[in-house]
């Protein structure tokens, strides 16, 4: 019953974001900032090194390409 979904949502909790929740972030934050991120513009959900190995593998998968100090979407 209840109790059990409480225990499954705070298991998710738990483990953090998922990459694919992570990767939405990230975009929705490029969107919001005219389309170009710094891993610093992440600081407030990730690491700056995390941002960066995130924003390093949507630039992997063509989805936003290095500009400078950041990425374009």
């Amino acid at each position: 019953g209840y109790f059990g979904l409480r225990r499954w949502q705070r298991g998710l909790l738990a483990q953090g974001p998922s990459p694919q929740a992570l990767e939405r972030l990230a975009m929705r934050e490029a969107w919001r900032r005219g389309g170009l991120l710094r891993p610093q513009d992440l600081a407030p959900f990730l690491p700056e090194a995390e941002a960066r190995a995130l924003l390093e593998a949507l630039e992997a998968r063509s989805l936003c390409r290095r500009e400078g100090e950041g990425f374009r979407f």
